[in-house]
């Protein structure tokens, strides 16, 4: 399954507003909603009113704090209740007014604004016009153009002019409104940016669990297939000569089975080692002491600052060509000393393997064969020469990233 596809099969929803780090902002944004009560400083209000407006403002924080911890769609039914408080609280105070637009920004951040709004987590289905946040947006300025109808007519005509009364009194409300929306809008597109994110790099790291199975399946299978087929045929080759009476046939048969078998644990064993990731500089120094019990001596040139810059690919691949390196120093080569160098060069590392072995001429067998797959696979060159003994320079370029 591709990313796309894993990503695809599972729906946005988005996270409530008290979750992470918006609890934090949430929390914080509540507190400008005691500008609620800025009108009571300015105009004269009986005392008996006081108690009505501290009912509504608790019922505001109630039902508000209900939409911020819900999710799509039990979100939908609390806001419509924020609506009718708020609704009750404006006929109380014009502060009340400005509640609408915590409304605003809840609906920006929950809905999408139109039915063109798809991730890709949202292929197949587009939000239905009651579940866009453009409806919600024009049904909330709706109710508030209706409380303005419904002021009364004394209070109505107390102003010189119809637009002074309006622009003095709900341009602010609806532009409190429309800034909070915008805001909810920009809030949703960047939490639906860092959830998609998150759920690319649980694909990646989910292909790679995948792709590293499949490959020590593969490692496992053609170590251990192949030789476990010899032993079958062996073993009964040696039951039917055990029958036929020829001892000293199979004799040599079992010994052949024990042999298989020991090889077998060993090309275990190395599987098992390469699985396990080891830092370059670590598998440097194992080297190093394998060849120095050969009595080979050893002479390491390491820039550890260009190795840290190696992506953990580049470095896991570079462990198992110089394993294959040293490898053929100890199997083929007469060598006495080895000169390893990896320093970093124009923005590339650059690694040397040198011995100086008698080589007449370089056969690719593979093991070379299998370093210059290697390379190929991390985008390396890799060239070989024969002149004063075997020579590998490896160049691949370095990452500031690990």
């Amino acid at each position: 399954m591709s990313a796309t596809q894993f990503v695809a099969s599972r729906k946005v929803n988005m996270p409530s507003l008290v979750a992470g780090r918006k609890k934090i902002w949430s929390g914080v944004s509540v507190l400008f909603s005691l500008f609620y009560f800025l009108p009571y400083f300015y105009f004269e209000t009986p005392q008996f009113e006081l108690g009505s407006l501290l009912l509504a403002y608790l019922a505001f924080l109630f039902t508000y704090v209900l939409a911020l911890r819900s999710q799509v769609p039990q979100v939908l039914g609390h806001l419509l209740l924020v609506v009718v408080v708020c609704f009750m609280a404006s006929l109380l105070t014009y502060g009340g007014l400005f509640l609408f637009a915590y409304i605003a920004f809840v609906i920006a951040y929950h809905l999408p604004f139109s039915s063109q709004e798809r991730g890709a987590s949202e292929q197949n289905e587009r939000p239905s016009f009651l579940l866009q946040s453009r409806t919600w947006l024009i049904f909330l300025l709706l109710v508030i153009t209706f409380r303005w109808a419904i002021q009364d007519t004394y209070s109505f005509w107390l102003s010189e002019t119809i637009i002074q009364w309006q622009f003095t009194h709900f341009t602010p409300i609806y532009a409190a409104v429309l800034m909070l929306f915008c805001f909810g809008f920009l809030e949703r597109r960047e939490t639906r940016f860092a959830s998609m994110n998150e759920r690319s790099r649980e694909e990646i790291e989910q292909i790679s669990t995948i792709a590293e199975r499949e490959r020590i399946g593969r490692d496992l299978h053609d170590i251990v297939g192949h030789s476990l087929s010899s032993i079958s045929v062996k073993a009964d080759l040696a039951d039917k000569l055990i029958i036929k009476g020829k001892v000293d046939a199979a004799q040599q048969e079992m010994r052949d089975i024990a042999s298989i078998s020991r090889d077998i644990l060993s090309d275990v064993r190395k599987a098992v080692s390469n699985i396990k990731h080891r830092s370059l500089h670590d598998e440097v120094r194992s080297l190093t002491k394998l060849l120095e019990s050969k009595s080979i001596m050893v002479d390491c040139d390491i820039d550890e600052n260009a190795l840290q810059k190696l992506s953990l690919k580049s470095e896991s691949q570079l462990v198992l060509i110089l394993k294959e390196l040293v490898t053929n120093v100890l199997r083929h080569s007469n060598a006495s000393e080895v000169y390893f160098s990896a320093r970093e060069k124009q923005g590339a590392l650059e690694v040397i393997v040198h011995d100086n072995g008698a080589v007449s001429n370089i056969q690719f067998g593979n093991g070379l064969s299998g370093i210059k797959e290697r390379c190929r696979n991390i985008s390396a060159t890799v060239y070989f020469n024969h002149d004063n003994g075997f020579k590998c320079e490896l160049e691949l370029g370095l990452h500031s990233e690990r």
